[in-house]
């Protein structure tokens, strides 16, 4: 995704087709610079200007109040691809089912999800991540550089947006995730996955490979089966991969890498100024989400005695 200029090799389950890294590198932490796009910044920057707080405040209370239309219509109507990848990130704790008083967002780099549900009122919002760049205690946010295994305290709500795939033991990780959750609390996992068109379709050019950050990426089967051997069970699952499956692969096939210079938000490159070619991807992202072929996935756990 970032065409670091080396060659890492995959291999495939024989049971259930997940792909995971052959051999982890044993300076992974180099490949998370400080310029990486999800830990490089504030977010009380970020929603610093007047409209940009209000905008987070509003969407975070949809979430809160699990109020799904107008966040899945902000996800589809927005302009800004940043602004849509937002509104698709609330939306999981909105169709999550459950009153919630408290998250831990785990992978949560600058933390910006988890602000932006302290902004909406949520009483208790936490994010943990190994890489961040600094810790942040402001009202009922908290950023915390650390990991699952070492956090301590009971959540309602406790995510892994696009995160679980970077770890090199995500049975552990749901484990201990699982540990951290109130009586009635839920897991919420978005991640990609190889049971999709985009897999097909692109193969080793898959955007979302992006070796050798994304140590495995499991089919759909395979997440199921890795929940149950956390003791955990899906209760509900839906696809919310976006057009960018196609174009960004496009890119990657053309030999260009999805920033432009270094890892940081400002440096992505832009969608092709094709109209015709985006409402095609467009419309072909919204068939692959209902049959249940999108790229990426958004699955909602709980423990298996509470089902």
């Amino acid at each position: 995704m970032f065409r670091v200029g080396k060659h890492f090799t995959y291999a495939q389950c024989g049971e259930c087709d997940s792909l995971y890294i052959g051999d982890v590198p044993s300076d992974l932490g180099s490949f998370y610079p400080a310029s990486y796009y999800s830990v490089n910044s504030d977010p009380r920057v970020i929603f610093s200007g007047r409209v940009q707080k209000a905008m987070a405040s509003l969407l975070a209370k949809c979430a809160i109040r699990q109020w799904t239309i107008p966040l899945r219509l902000f996800r589809i109507l927005s302009p800004l691809r940043e602004l849509r990848t937002f509104a698709t990130s609330l939306l999981s704790y909105a169709s999550a089912g459950l009153q919630f008083r408290s998250a831990l967002d785990i992978g949560s780099g600058n933390g910006a999800v988890a602000y932006a549900l302290s902004l909406g009122g949520l009483a208790k919002s936490d994010g943990i991540d190994p890489f961040c760049s600094q810790e942040i205690s402001d009202g009922s946010f908290q950023l915390m550089k650390s990991d699952v295994h070492r956090v301590h305290g009971s959540w309602d709500l406790v995510t892994f947006h696009h995160s679980l795939e970077h770890v090199p033991d995500p049975r552990e990780q749901l484990i201990s995730a699982s540990k951290l959750l109130s009586e009635h609390g839920r897991i919420i996992v978005r991640i990609p996955t190889i049971t999709s068109n985009a897999w097909v379709k692109y193969r080793a050019a898959w955007f979302q490979l992006d070796p050798p950050r994304h140590l495995f990426i499991p089919s759909r089967k395979g997440l199921s089966v890795l929940a149950d051997k956390a003791g955990l069970v899906v209760e509900r699952s839906y696809d919310d991969s976006s057009s960018a499956q196609y174009w960004m692969s496009d890119l990657m096939i053309q030999g260009k890498a999805m920033t432009l210079g270094d890892m940081s938000p400002g440096k992505f490159q832009l969608a092709p100024r094709n109209p015709i070619l985006l409402f095609r991807y467009a419309l072909q992202t919204a068939r692959n989400n209902r049959k249940s072929e999108g790229d990426q996935v958004c699955y909602v756990l709980a423990r298996r005695c509470e089902v």
